[in-house]
């Protein structure tokens, strides 16, 4: 059982204290007691998001080492991720992007997901990697009805601009790929079942005999 939490007033935790402090000894010293990493404070923020909400970067990596709730929200409904790529930690952003941790949240205030927040910061290296790593680029639309692709469009330029349609074409080109493999892999399979068309027989009916072999009634 994690360690209870000793918090002041507004709910802050030592592990939220250390993490605003970036200090990532502190961090593995109190996980190591068994202090919870997800507990939340009075406004329902964790410790990783007050590591990346401090600048942490180090602390925030640390969090997510020790199996920090990637999916917890502050009262803006933003992740960790959301405030990492607004304020362009990207060893945060590339830790998640291996971990295939959830991309897709949009905060409160604008709508936005990570993918757009790093859009509108300009980071295209942010922006492609997180494409990379699956996230949406043109179904979800922020508070004023932009995706991601708009939001590039209007961005980015000249290279930049062609490195995140090269990104976007590559996932484009993966998820039709994966669909045709999936219908091929079905059609093979209905294909190799083939259509019933003749009927099934009837089992024949078993003829059991007692222990002195003569027929049943």
């Amino acid at each position: 059982m994690p360690t209870p939490a000793i918090p002041d007033l507004n709910g802050i935790t030592p592990l939220m204290r250390a993490a605003a402090a970036n200090d990532s000894s502190r961090i593995a010293e109190l996980v190591a007691e068994g202090h919870d990493v997800n507990a939340k404070d009075a406004a329902g923020s964790s410790a990783l998001i007050y590591g990346v909400a401090n600048d942490g970067e180090e602390a925030a990596l640390m969090l997510m080492f020790h199996k920090a709730d990637l999916s917890a929200t502050n009262r803006n409904a933003e992740t960790a991720l959301i405030i990492a790529a607004r304020k362009q930690m990207n060893q945060v952003v590339q830790r998640w992007a291996v971990m295939g941790a959830p991309f897709d949240a949009q905060e409160n205030q604008h709508g936005r997901t990570a993918l757009m927040t790093a859009i509108v910061k300009e980071d295209i290296w942010a922006a492609c990697r997180l494409v990379d790593a699956g996230a949406d680029f043109d179904t979800l639309k922020d508070f004023r009805g932009d995706t991601a692709l708009s939001l590039a469009k209007l961005k980015f330029a000249g290279e930049d601009l062609g490195y995140f349609m090269h990104a976007v074409d590559a996932q484009r080109a993966a998820a039709n790929a994966a669909t045709r493999a999936q219908k091929a892999a079905q059609e093979e399979i209905a294909h190799g079942a083939g259509a019933l068309t003749k009927p099934i027989a009837a089992p024949h009916t078993a003829s059991f005999r007692r222990k002195s072999q003569k027929p049943l009634p």
